[in-house]
């Protein structure tokens, strides 16, 4: 009988899940297994029943219940593209307080559309050093501190030494005081193959004297980034086998002609 329930919770949402360990014992002690066979924590999955301002206790009382094996976790990513984005979820501290006792050996971290207070962005230092992938897209981070977003990204890259991809993308002001300019980029790992940095305003690089250490870069998206037609073609030197490149609305770029020579790369 317990296999059949065990099959029938798979049809539970969350919200049932957590709600339904009271009835019994019995219960409990199955859904608590099922809990702890979680490798992955995905609001996609987790939170289809719980509206946004929920969406941080919702997460955080998966966490409790999960095994310490975490692999993956995504916040605020919405790939059947159902929520406004003009919305923007609130990823709590006490959810990444959570994450860094759950997931010691955590590869991947993906937040999305999401509003960052100063104490999640000083967590995001504490993020273990297996992590291979990380994420943060259209966020906003509220900060007054000019150089405290920094020193924490700063952190994590040294931390994570390993990374196979780097991702932080957004428009305008929405990463406040953060500078991802040229000392920034030699903090990130040589081991990146995927790297997206159009951060909005807080793109300042200016030139791609870091490329040369990325032996298996792959995809470089700097959109709106200051290169010029000189530092185009040290790019395009020092990464001849990129399969991705982006770099539109580049104002210093007048001829992207040297991009011709990047046999690898592939057309949309």
């Amino acid at each position: 009988m317990d296999d059949v329930w065990r099959h029938v919770f798979h049809y539970f949402t969350t919200l049932e899940r957590i709600r339904y360990e009271r009835v019994s014992t019995g219960w409990m002690k199955l859904l608590r297994e099922y809990w702890k066979q979680l490798n992955e924590v995905d609001t996609n999955k987790l939170c289809t029943d719980v509206c946004l301002n929920h969406w941080s206790d919702c997460v955080r009382a998966v966490l409790v219940r999960c095994s310490p094996h975490l692999a993956s976790f995504s916040f605020g990513h919405d790939s059947q593209k159902t929520c406004d984005r003009s919305t923007k979820k609130q990823l709590h501290s006490d959810v990444l307080v959570k994450l860094t006792q759950k997931a010691p050996s955590l590869r991947s971290f993906h937040v999305d559309n999401c509003f960052l207070s100063s104490d999640s962005m000083d967590l995001l230092q504490k993020l273990p050093s297996t992590l291979k992938v990380f994420r943060l897209e259209c966020c906003i981070i509220d900060c007054s501190d000019p150089h405290f977003a920094n020193s924490c990204f700063l952190s994590l890259l040294d931390n994570c030494s390993t990374l196979d991809e780097f991702v932080i993308t957004g428009h305008d002001s929405c990463y406040g005081y953060l500078y991802i300019d040229d000392d920034f980029m030699e903090h990130i790992p040589s081991t990146v193959s995927i790297l997206c940095i159009s951060a909005g305003e807080a793109l300042k690089i200016r030139n791609a004297n870091f490329v040369s250490k990325f032996k298996k870069l792959r995809l470089f998206d700097a959109q709106y980034s200051f290169l010029s037609l000189s530092t185009l073609q040290d790019l395009v030197y020092n990464a001849p086998n990129l399969l991705y490149l982006d770099l539109s609305n580049s104002p210093f770029i007048t001829d992207f002609s040297p991009i011709g020579k990047l046999s690898e790369l592939k057309y949309d």
